[in-house]
């Protein structure tokens, strides 16, 4: 697995708790420790996109446009293994 690989698998890890996490406080609002976990992985995974997205690329359409090219239509998507 290169370099490139393996970010991508933190985000989709990231990205994954973030929706775990959230889903939990949906039904315990009031969990305050839920909400520390919540907050400090979703700073992770705020940090890695942006890693990833400077090196590769853009992650999401809301981040598609780089240097007044719409980069999103014309680069690899993240799901597309570059050998």
């Amino acid at each position: 697995m290169n370099e490139k690989e393996k970010m991508l698998k933190q985000v989709q890890m990231y990205c994954f708790a973030l929706v775990d996490a959230s889903l939990f406080l949906d039904t315990h609002p009031t969990d305050k420790e839920a909400l520390k976990y919540y907050e400090r992985i979703k700073e992770m995974s705020d940090k890695i996109q942006d890693e990833y997205q400077k090196k590769y690329g853009s992650l999401n359409i809301k981040n598609g446009e780089k240097d007044g090219k719409w980069e999103w239509a014309t680069s690899a998507f993240p799901w597309e293994v570059q050998k």
